[in-house]
């Protein structure tokens, strides 16, 4: 099931809101295990994304693009795969639909996240859910939450 995801930015970082089909997400959901792949070309996103979901709990393994995620996804079957969309190499459009063809990983979440959404990354079926950067800790982990159910 993709879930379409929106994260407002207000003025006010308390305003934020985020929605997955129009419902709104409750926060401080608890619970966080389970095993995360990133995927990101700047290695500074990497590992402060890896920094903060380590300190919640969570597995983590990082991919620099999306051949590498394809790679790294077959080797460690995540629960749920962060992938940036504007990447060298493989873009993340590639890589989510080059995991989901795989019948070990046709099921493993795949949460975009982005800069700049087009109505393509906003409707592409292999993203559960679709985050735009700069996305907030508490978004990024409900997020997580909400598709590994």
């Amino acid at each position: 099931m993709s879930v379409a995801m929106e994260a407002h930015m207000p003025t006010e970082p308390s305003e934020v809101q985020v929605a997955f089909r129009g419902e709104e997400c409750s926060r401080g959901q608890v619970a966080m295990t389970g095993d995360i792949l990133i995927v990101d070309d700047d290695p500074s996103v990497l590992k402060s994304v890896a920094r903060l979901l380590t300190a919640y709990g969570y597995s983590t393994v990082v991919a620099a693009n999306g051949s590498q995620a394809l790679q790294r996804a077959l080797e460690q079957s995540p629960d749920v795969i962060l992938m940036d969309v504007h990447m060298p190499a493989m873009n993340g459009v590639d890589a989510a639909r080059a995991i989901k063809s795989h019948p070990q990983l046709q099921r493993t979440a795949i949460i975009a996240i982005t800069a700049l959404p087009s109505d393509r990354e906003l409707e592409e079926p292999s993203f559960d859910c679709v985050l735009k950067k700069p996305c907030p800790a508490s978004d990024l982990i409900a997020a997580i939450e909400k598709v590994r159910r």
